[in-house]
């Protein structure tokens, strides 16, 4: 299985720094074609949130090039692959925590990650980006780690309440921030059909719905090329429409 990837970010229309960063990596192992995607949010507000979208993007770019790539043990089995994507997750969130700790400041990130190897996508999540699948319908397969995302799903306010929200920009979880750190994870199977869209809030918050769906709904269909123009244009429309943060998005399609 071969993998069409493309990106972009961009700095957007108000801030000086992009706090954004991500990472794309394939291979062929032993057991198949393999795609990471890696997409993550430095804490807007917060100090040196370049820096922790950058160093975890840095962590994950080095395992992956020296240890996974020599070894593909840690993939043979979704319970190896947890354990060892975990753990870096908890060396990042370590490093980041050490890091504000030492020189008095507070910086953070969001990670979203997915992995796929040949028909099997894994996710491993912390924070407010956002990975999608489209198969036909549009699913969104992370869990918003928000206030507002917690009250929604106790009951406490409606979708509808939650996109207009003064709270919708209040993470539950980052990396950096907490000693303590939930991962949420997910798995399922993947096909040539399939389109995945990490990204950002930046991105997400101008969007709704089923403008994402249709976006997605033709990428699989398209050269590498196109789907670059496709990007670049989306990221445009959410500039125009005024939104204010960096903004970056990433397609992945499993290809044939």
């Amino acid at each position: 299985m071969k993998y069409k990837v493309v990106a972009r970010t961009d700095v957007g229309i108000r801030k000086a720094v992009n706090e954004d960063s991500y990472l794309a990596k394939t291979t062929h192992t032993s057991l198949g074609n393999v795609c990471m995607a890696l997409i993550c949010d430095g804490m807007g507000g917060l100090q040196y949130g370049e820096k922790a979208s950058q160093t975890v993007v840095a962590l994950f770019d080095k395992w992956f090039t020296d240890v996974f790539k020599e070894t593909t043990e840690v993939a043979k089995d979704k319970y190896n692959l947890d354990l060892e994507i975990e753990r870096l997750f908890l060396k990042a969130n370590r490093l980041l925590v050490d890091y504000g700790i030492e020189n008095n400041i507070k910086l953070g990130t969001t990670a979203s990650l997915l992995f796929i190897i040949e028909d099997k996508y894994f996710t491993y999540h912390v924070g407010d980006t956002r990975i999608y699948k489209y198969d036909g319908r549009l699913k969104q397969i992370t869990e918003d780690h928000t206030l507002v995302a917690a009250k929604v799903k106790n009951g406490q306010l409606t979708k509808e309440e939650a996109q207009i929200s003064k709270e919708k920009h209040i993470l539950l979880q980052c990396v950096g921030v907490n000693e303590i750190l939930e991962i949420h994870k997910s798995y399922g199977i993947c096909s040539s059909l399939d389109v995945f869209l990490l990204c950002c809030d930046g991105l997400y918050n101008r969007l709704e719905h089923q403008e994402v769906a249709e976006f997605l709904k033709n990428q699989g269909k398209v050269n590498e090329n196109h789907m670059q123009m496709s990007i670049d244009n989306l990221i445009s429309t959410v500039k125009n429409r005024g939104e204010t943060d960096n903004i970056s998005a990433m397609i992945v399609v499993p290809g044939t």
